[in-house]
């Protein structure tokens, strides 16, 4: 079953520990929901999605990704999916969401703030 944390650590750096699969169900369309409603009005966000617990993702979750970079992207703010697990990373270079989306490991997440 998918879960979802988030963590706002400052004015406009948005944490979200994911876990479970990043697939069509209700739990990951709620999970939009969320950040957009977190992510609305004139401040630039950087979300940071946490993706090491998340073994599998499918079109739907691209998908979501992709407007959730969109929504970020509009006020000027960036996604960073942190840690995927081999298979979400081949999906997100295979749909190259790698080119438009910052993918990264944990320890390269740090250095970019």
């Amino acid at each position: 079953m998918f879960q979802s944390d988030l963590q706002l650590k400052s004015a406009g750096l948005l944490y979200v520990r994911l876990e479970g699969d990043f697939t069509a169900s209700p739990q990951v369309a709620a999970f939009k929901d969320r950040i957009l409603e977190t992510c609305a009005g004139d401040l630039r966000f950087f979300v940071v999605l946490d993706m090491e617990r998340v073994p599998m993702i499918d079109s739907r979750g691209i998908g979501l990704l992709m407007a959730i970079r969109s929504h970020c992207a509009k006020a000027g703010g960036r996604i960073f999916l942190s840690a995927p697990q081999p298979y979400v990373a081949e999906a997100l270079r295979v749909t190259n969401v790698d080119r438009t989306v910052t993918v990264c490991d944990l320890l390269d997440l740090h250095e970019a703030f």
